[in-house]
């Protein structure tokens, strides 16, 4: 049994308690977070951004955050949520700078993504989505019974409802913005007050001359049959495509190869989708002797790897060589692709694999296409660029060339000889796979090729159907950002 304390207990409980000096507050003994955090996120959020926008809206600086807004077409992962929170602190630092913060979330609504999201909860199944978004809408129409005004009813339904979940996620983080759901609050690319707003600044970039069509290297992906900006590629590691080592004769020898008549050919290491060669004009080239009266060109630094690749040994006395540099390299001013390759120069040829001679296709590749524009301009000649790749990825039926037109750089466009000899059993096949095994083929019966393995690399792939793109020449319409550039720089 515990005895009450007694009174004098009591009094000397009081004396001792007073000589303490214990702080007093009125925070309460429990945090009862169910009811105090609501109350918090308010204060920090909506009302916090509510009020610095009625007290400093027209008296402080304006910071405007110009946010690039999410896809309606599901939910915020992890990398929306990084992204979120990074720019809301810059938000918060700005309104403690004393700054008025003018920012309005918004939400992408147009695009594929959305479109195949909304054809696939009409339960059609992924592979047939991907195929009918490699054709035309016709196709669509005629397959999925389905006209573009219904597809574009479900997929507004559907980013509406992608955009109010991820509206709720974003407040639930304690985004700082408006969240009243009132007039200005947010912006749709979808609602028409945003595309007339889009059409106007359109119009006056159009005007400015800052709108142009081009012809140049884009990503493109087959399976959506659409052109891909760097921001939509995925990379896979475990891509494996063929690499192959093929010999061309030198037809117009420069004087430091016409001391080698037995010069058999320029060796390039190539992916099988490439035209013409590309050498480096700092690069130190050899005339390498890899079998008794056969001489091929390596750079310096590759002769021991090009070695290796060989069916056959080479000679005893090896390495047995001519070192000279790459100006020496034959390069005529007018590629005549029915007479012989043009030999270009880049700087994105290195040693670090093959012979120091590249593959190049205009319109295959970024670097391949500026060398090319580069090595025009300087000669002043014809630039044209022909792609022999569709839409869907494979190789195109070419156009009959008049054989009494002059050869010039202009018969690209008719694709020359490459065509006439090896265009008319590509056509119709997919560029990545049948049509490389074609070329391969080919290559291997005409005997220029030396040799080829499979390797395993990096490669983009589709973020939308997870295919693998290509590098395609198409037209399409660009912004000269160029002078926005240099105004955004000027202080």
């Amino acid at each position: 049994m515990v005895k009450a304390p007694t009174k004098q207990a009591s009094v000397v409980g009081d004396v001792v308690r007073k000589t303490l000096n214990l702080p007093k507050t009125d925070f309460p003994m429990r945090a009862n977070a169910t009811v105090r955090e609501p109350q918090l996120h308010a204060r920090t959020v909506t009302e916090l951004y509510a009020t610095q926008e009625k007290q400093r809206k027209g008296v402080a600086p304006t910071f405007f955050l110009h946010d690039g807004p999410p896809f309606a077409n599901g939910s915020l992962h992890t990398g929306h949520f990084l992204n979120r929170v990074l720019k809301d602190i810059i938000n918060r630092y700005k309104l403690q700078r004393g700054y008025h913060v003018h920012y309005v979330p918004g939400w992408d609504c147009h695009g594929l993504p959305i479109e195949i999201k909304a054809l696939e909860k009409l339960k059609l199944p992924r592979d047939k989505v991907r195929t009918l978004y490699s054709s035309s809408h016709h196709t669509l129409h005629e397959t999925c019974q389905l006209d573009p005004i219904d597809i574009r009813k479900h997929s507004r339904a559907l980013a509406l409802d992608a955009v109010e979940s991820q509206k709720k996620d974003l407040m639930r983080w304690g985004v700082l913005a408006d969240w009243s759901g009132g007039k200005g609050t947010r912006y749709l690319t979808m609602d028409p007050e945003y595309e007339v707003r889009q059409y106007d600044v359109f119009k006056s970039m159009v005007k400015d001359g800052l709108i142009v069509q081009g012809y140049k290297p884009v990503y493109w992906s087959p399976s959506s049959g659409t052109a891909l900006a760097e921001s939509e590629l995925e990379y896979q590691d475990d891509h494996v495509s063929s690499s192959a080592y093929v010999r061309f004769p030198v037809k117009s020898a420069s004087a430091a190869l016409a001391a080698f008549p037995n010069v058999k050919g320029r060796i390039m290491y190539l992916v099988t989708d490439r035209l013409i060669s590309m050498a480096r004009s700092d690069l130190e080239y050899a005339i390498v002797e890899v079998a008794p009266g056969q001489l091929d060109l390596v750079a310096v630094a590759l002769v021991d790897e090009y070695k290796a690749t060989l069916n056959q040994p080479p000679p005893a006395e090896w390495p047995r060589f001519h070192r000279f540099v790459t100006p020496k390299l034959p390069n005529p001013e007018t590629p005549t692709f029915c007479c012989g390759y043009v030999v270009l120069l880049g700087d994105h040829v290195t040693t670090d694999a093959g012979t120091g001679v590249v593959h190049t296709a205009p319109a295959h590749g970024q670097e391949d296409y500026f060398a090319w524009m580069a090595h025009h301009a300087q000669h002043h000649s014809d630039n044209t660029i022909t792609c022999l790749v569709d839409e869907k990825g494979w190789f195109v039926t070419p156009k009959p060339r008049n054989p009494e037109t002059p050869t010039k750089s202009s018969h690209l466009t008719y694709a020359g000889c490459y065509t006439a000899e090896a265009g008319a059993d590509l056509a119709g096949l997919f560029v990545q796979t049948q049509g490389t095994a074609k070329v391969l083929e080919q290559l291997a019966q005409s005997g220029a090729l030396v040799s080829v393995s499979e390797i395993t690399h990096r490669f983009p792939y589709d973020w939308r159907t997870k295919k693998p793109i290509l590098l395609r020449a198409t037209k399409q319409w660009f912004a000269k950002l160029d002078s926005l550039h240099a105004l955004g720089h000027q202080v």
